[in-house]
Formats: structure tokens, C-alpha cells, sequence
């Protein structure tokens, strides 16, 4: 009895109170000699009180009942920190010499016809707190309890029961913390320790990141190179497609200028290098054997309109902004809204990606705008063979700017 706090005047008060009002809830747990293991105060209150006090008889041994003891006094109490790892160390101490042997065996166990599986063992229990604390955790279930202990818990519990008696006064009178108490490395030194530098000759030497990097995107230029040059002709090529939108965006920016004012602004020893004819002519040439294919292949498509980003009401403001005329969208959402039209009806996002030759994500961009701007809408949910679940289909529908305009 002597492990248990004593009850404070405000506890003694309220337990009074609560019996005073609603009786006693518990019954007093008693031995088969007749010792009480458990409501010493509430049968001392209900006789002053003249209440009916029920008692309940329990066929155990003197360590199970002091055990019982400990348990239910943990789980019921209001105590402090202190106290209730006190008396957690104390019901702990109780199990702590059969839970070694369970731990022990529980690291040496092996499955029936196996050698040892290091893979299971991990996900186990191994630790004598982790046993000690399944013990407590069984016996408060049987008892009807819902508190609940962990091994780190026993752990803390037994440190703190180990540190010296005027340890404990300072931790009542709020000199210092429970959690100082037990960690006697102070914080900022176990900070310091763990950030100090490493010396300089122990360092392993790293290859600088950004010459990797710079090497990874040189192979990948010449390799883009390689694939565009070599790539036979009436075949998708995607290294010329990126390069002929690179030369294109620029030209759209610099077209903001007129070349007469444009070639003043250049310093006398730049003119050779902007004289680039040849490049200008197979430029023309291929821009007019575009526009050839345009009207042979694709002649509802229009030629797109290029305009200087202060012109160019799409890169003002939002990047989603609608637009009110086809020609403004980008040359790859023409050319999936194109493909759209031409299909029978409602087409899956992988229906398009597929057809077009591009990833779901490029899909989804190119999705965007077009449902904002209503050249494209939302046909519907369907369930394929072997799908998961819905898929949304997409269909081209008439400009709702020129709906307004009929």
C-alpha cells in the first residue's frame, strides 16, 4: 500500500462529492481473507455517508493482488506526471522478471521447418518493456479499462523511478521538468554535438552537380541532334517539331519590332552575324511547304497567329485565360481540337493521347483551355472493358463565341 500516493485533500473532496450524488460506481475489489485490494476510500466514504457500498470477492494470491492493486489505481487516478510514472515503474517492477524470459524467446523463436525470419522478428515485440507493457495492457482489458500503456512509457517510467529523492522535490516544487530530469545532457549541448562539423580531410570528395548536370543535358542535346538528322522521312519527328516552336516563339516576340529601327539598334561588329540568308531562305522554303501541307491536309485549320506577349491577350493576366478566337489558341490545342472534330463522338482523355501521339498530362494541358473557351465540352462518364473506374469523354462543340455572334 505503501507504492500508492496518498489522496490529496481536492481528490479526497471530489470522491466525496461523486458518491455523495450517484453512490459508489466501483465495488471494492476485497481477497478471499477479506483485505481490500482495491476502494480503501470509497468504502471509508459511503460508511460515513451511510451508502450502500458493493464489494466484489476475487480468489487471487498476494502478488496478483497487489498487482490488481497498482493497476487499478493507475488507471482511475488523477495524479501528477511524476506520480503516474512512479506507479507505472512500480507495476512494471511486478512483471519485469517473467516478461525477460518472454522477451528472450521472442528473439530466439524461429518458425516450424525455417531458419530464423529476420523479415518477421522486425515487426515483433522484442524488447522486456514492450512485453511488460502487453502484460498491463491484458490485465487492464480483463479489468475493463480503456487506459493504455506503451513500451517506450515503461521505459520512462522506470528511468524517472531511478532518479534520486531530491530530484523528485524539485520536480514537485516546479523547480525543473520531468523531462530535464531524466535527459541530464542538456538539449543545446546534444545539438551542438550533433552539428559539429566534420573535418575537412575526412569529407568524401563529390563530383560538382552542376557540371553532371551539364554533361547529362549535352548528351541529351547531341542525342535530340542525332534522332532529328536521322529520323526518315514521312515519320514523326519530335526533336524538329521542338525546335521549328522554339524558332517560332522567338520570331513571334521579335516581330513586335520593324527591322528598319530593329538593325540600328545592333553594333557594327554584329551585322555579319545576323546576315544569315541561308538560313532565311530554307526557313521561307519551309514555311511555304507548310502552308502547302496546310491547305492539302488540314485546309479548316487556319494558319496561326503569332503575337508580341504585350499583344497577346492569352499571356495577359491568367495563363487559362479564355479566348474568343481559334487562332489565338496554341498551335497544339488546334491541332487536338482538329482531331476532336474529326471523330464520331465522345473520345476519352487515353483516346486522345493515344491518337495524338502524346502523354495524359499533355492531354490535361491542352484540355484546359479548350473546356474554358468551349471549343471542346464534357460528354459524359463511361466504364470501359478492364476498367477501374469512370472516365470522362470530351467532344468538340461549335465556339460559344460564335453562337453569341449568330
Amino acid at each position: 500500500m505503501n507504492q500508492l500516493p496518498p489522496l490529496s485533500s481536492h481528490e479526497y473532496e471530489r470522491l466525496r462529492a461523486s458518491i455523495e450524488q450517484d453512490g459508489v460506481k466501483y465495488p471494492v475489489l476485497l481477497d478471499q481473507h477479506g483485505e481490500i485490494i482495491d476502494g480503501y476510500h470509497r468504502q471509508k466514504i459511503a460508511a460515513e455517508l451511510g451508502k450502500e457500498c458493493p464489494t466484489e470477492t476475487l480468489e487471487v494470491d498476494d502478488d496478483t493482488a497487489d498487482r490488481l492493486r497498482l493497476t487499478l489505481n493507475w488507471a482511475r487516478r488523477q495524479m501528477t506526471k511524476l506520480e503516474e510514472y512512479e506507479l507505472l515503474a512500480a507495476m512494471s517492477e511486478k512483471h519485469w522478471p517473467n516478461a525477460e524470459e518472454e522477451a528472450k524467446k521472442r528473439r530466439t523463436r524461429k518458425p516450424p521447418g525455417s531458419v530464423k525470419d529476420t523479415v518477421s522478428l522486425t515487426k515483433t515485440k522484442l524488447q522486456t518493456r514492450d512485453v511488460v507493457a502487453d502484460r498491463i495492457n491484458a490485465e487492464l482489458e480483463e479489468l475493463g479499462e480503456t487506459k493504455r500503456v506503451s513500451g517506450k512509457m515503461v521505459e520512462r517510467a522506470r528511468r524517472t523511478a531511478r532518479l534520486p529523492a531530491e530530484t523528485k522535490q524539485k520536480i514537485r516544487d516546479g523547480e525543473i521538468t520531468l523531462t530535464t530530469a531524466t535527459h541530464p545532457t542538456p538539449k543545446q549541448d546534444r545539438v551542438e554535438k550533433k552539428e559539429r562539423p566534420v573535418p575537412k580531410k575526412e569529407q568524401p570528395r563529390r563530383p560538382r552537380l552542376d557540371d553532371e548536370t551539364a554533361r547529362l543535358r549535352a548528351i541529351q542535346a547531341a542525342t535530340d541532334y542525332q534522332a532529328m538528322c536521322n529520323a526518315p522521312a514521312g515519320t514523326l519527328n519530335i526533336p524538329l517539331i521542338r525546335r521549328v516552336e522554339r524558332i517560332v516563339e522567338v520570331i513571334g516576340e521579335l516581330v513586335a519590332l520593324q527591322p528598319e529601327e530593329a538593325v540600328t539598334q545592333l553594333p557594327a561588329e554584329r551585322y555579319h552575324q545576323f546576315a544569315f540568308m541561308h538560313f532565311a531562305e530554307w526557313l521561307l522554303k519551309f514555311t511555304h511547304l507548310c502552308e502547302e501541307k496546310r491547305r492539302e491536309v488540314t485546309p479548316d485549320l487556319e494558319p496561326r497567329i503569332y503575337r508580341a506577349p504585350r499583344d497577346n491577350p492569352v499571356l495577359l493576366g491568367s495563363e487559362v485565360a479564355p479566348v474568343n478566337d481559334e487562332r489565338l489558341l496554341g498551335n497544339s490545342e488546334q491541332v487536338t481540337l482538329h482531331w476532336l472534330r474529326k471523330q464520331a463522338g465522345p473520345t476519352t482523355m487515353k483516346a486522345i493521347a493515344v491518337g495524338l501521339h502524346i502523354t495524359d498530362t499533355a492531354v490535361q494541358q491542352r484540355l484546359r483551355r479548350l473546356l474554358l473557351s468551349g471549343y471542346v465540352v464534357e460528354a459524359g462518364l463511361v466504364r470501359g472493358e478492364g476498367m477501374k473506374r469512370p472516365s470522362m469523354t470530351y467532344q468538340a462543340s461549335p465556339s460559344v463565341f460564335e453562337e453569341e455572334a449568330s
